[in-house]
């Protein structure tokens, strides 16, 4: 009998690299949900050391409390921007996460059906196994007996 083969081998190796590649966009989205958090906490830092250096100044000018009052709105503005791009990011992260699952999915289909056949392929080799032996052990007792 020759050795087991599975037939859709091929089309199993590019489900693999489909749910590989979908994976590695949802990383990618992660990582950007990441970078933008780490923008907004940067942000903050800086609008509060700012309101921290004009508040603790010994006199502070009317030019200084316009400055940090734009710079506030600046920031406050740029945080709203970014939890707009943060909201779109949780909708592509959502997607990219059901087109993972389907990804996945496809796959292990295909790998459950090889592990099937597997079974099969190996019940019947076993089986042309214990036929051959037998065929053998008949072979060698009709030659004893004769």
């Amino acid at each position: 009998m020759k050795q087991f083969q599975f037939s859709l081998e091929h089309a199993m190796h590019w489900r693999r690299l489909r749910a590989d590649m979908e994976r590695a966009k949802l990383e990618s989205l992660y990582t950007e949900l990441r970078n933008l958090d780490g923008q907004k906490s940067l942000m903050e830092e800086e609008e509060t050391t700012a309101h921290h250096l004009v508040k603790n100044q010994d006199s502070v000018r009317a030019q200084q409390l316009f400055a940090l009052d734009r710079f506030s709105r600046y920031m406050s503005t740029r945080k709203e921007q970014l939890e707009g791009r943060r909201v779109e990011l949780f909708g592509q992260i959502a997607q990219q996460q059901l087109r993972l699952i389907s990804a996945q999915r496809d796959f292990e289909l295909l790998e459950k059906l090889k592990v099937h056949k597997k079974e099969d392929w190996q019940t019947a080799f076993n089986k042309e196994q214990e036929d051959l032996a037998s065929e053998v052990f008949l072979a060698k007792w009709e030659r004893q007996c004769s």
